[in-house]
């Protein structure tokens, strides 16, 4: 009896990308001036990931979900798909005593500097320096790249079962 190879749709379907699937990639993000954030080609290492473990946001997922190996994609993300709008409410004024207190060894207080918080959680937050006004640092906690459009271009590489995965070290 000769082996049945028409029905293929149970193997395809765990190339396709989904939820707990690892992923490996090449990405690359850049700016809507052209200026490239990051690149795991330009690096020559992909990177590799499980749909829904955080390490990408969400939105980015989303725009994997269906993708399988071979597949390359560019998209155009919008502020609101990828770390939100930036909000002036992020923006808050401490004393220059507080934050140098947050700054761990003798770096100046500049514009730009990028200093860690504890948050009520525990946590550090990070912040940077966006003014100064008397006694008073405005430190913004926006995303970095909140309020910009991106450029995410993707080649997938391979798609595989969480349970499948296998670790190369």
């Amino acid at each position: 009896m000769a082996a049945d190879y028409s029905s293929s749709n149970d193997i395809d379907k765990n190339l396709i990308i989904q939820a707990d699937k690892e992923v490996t990639l090449h990405f690359a993000v850049q700016l809507d001036s052209g200026e490239v954030l990051e690149d795991t080609e330009g690096l020559g290492k992909p990177a590799i990931f499980c749909i829904g473990d955080g390490q990408l946001p969400p939105s980015f997922e989303n725009l994997l979900i269906g993708l399988s190996a071979g597949d390359q994609r560019e998209f155009a993300v919008t502020p609101e798909q990828g770390f939100g709008e930036w909000r002036v409410e992020n923006c808050q004024f401490f004393s220059k005593q507080m934050v140098m207190h947050s700054v761990t060894d003798e770096t100046p207080l500049n514009i730009g500097l990028v200093v860690g918080f504890t948050d009520a959680r525990g946590g550090e937050v990070p912040g940077v320096i966006r003014s100064f006004q008397g006694d008073l640092v405005e430190v913004d906690f926006n995303h970095p790249l909140a309020g910009r459009h991106l450029q995410f271009s993707v080649k997938i590489i391979d798609v595989q079962s969480k349970s499948q995965a296998i670790k190369w070290v």
